[in-house]
């Protein structure tokens, strides 16, 4: 008779040939692990989302160069520094 590989518990209906590695407890609490790690992954996401900067258009950019007395290219030059 086959064993699961992480409790040693005997495989029930088991067919020689077949991939069947745990038991059905082990792969519900497998599944329930994957299943709290995409939960925290995506909660990770979102977190990293609500830390991006807001985008500008190129008309704001080019708005707030000229209130500032520069042409395009030097006032998103003077933001890269």
């Amino acid at each position: 008779m086959k064993k699961c590989e992480e409790c040693g518990a005997e495989l029930g209906e088991w067919q020689p040939g077949t991939s069947k590695r745990f038991c059905t407890d082990c792969i519900r609490k497998h599944k329930r692990d994957a299943a709290r790690r995409r939960v925290a992954a995506m909660r990770t996401i979102r977190e990293m989302e609500k830390l991006v900067k807001p985008v500008k258009t190129i008309a704001e950019i080019q708005h707030e160069a000229q209130a500032a007395g520069m042409s395009y290219g030097q006032y998103v030059a003077s933001l890269r520094r």
